[in-house]
């Protein structure tokens, strides 16, 4: 399943936490979610390439880095899409960034738990 942030939520202030979603593709203004298996996570779609969205990753006794890419939602949806490393690499504390630009991103988990909170 695919997250979608999106500025303009249907109902002002919308999060995963305060208003979960079974829907194909839910969209939110705010997304938090502690990853504690697994490595390649869920992509994030961003709402557009023009504005920034600010991007939390804090790593608990563990580290962790965040996938980015620019391909279409097709491509990624496909499995092929062109994907890279965000620029700080692999975290071992908490970082606080944004990201400009980009079609979507996902948390890449190397150990312990990881959680992600973005804001449109």
């Amino acid at each position: 399943m695919s997250v979608y942030l999106t500025r303009n939520p249907q109902y002002g202030g919308t999060s995963n936490t305060l208003a979960p979603t079974t829907q194909q593709n839910p969209m939110y203004e705010f997304y938090e979610k502690s990853y504690t298996s697994g490595t390649t996570q869920e992509w994030i779609y961003l709402p557009d390439g023009i504005f920034p969205i600010g991007v939390t990753v804090a790593p608990s006794a563990g580290s962790g880095s965040l996938d980015v890419t620019d391909s279409p939602p097709d491509v990624i949806e496909a499995g092929s899409a062109s994907v890279s490393t965000w620029p700080p690499g692999v975290v071992a504390a908490a970082i606080s960034t944004t990201l400009t630009g980009y079609t979507a991103f996902r948390v890449n988990r190397v150990s312990g738990t990881i959680k992600v909170s973005a804001r449109a």
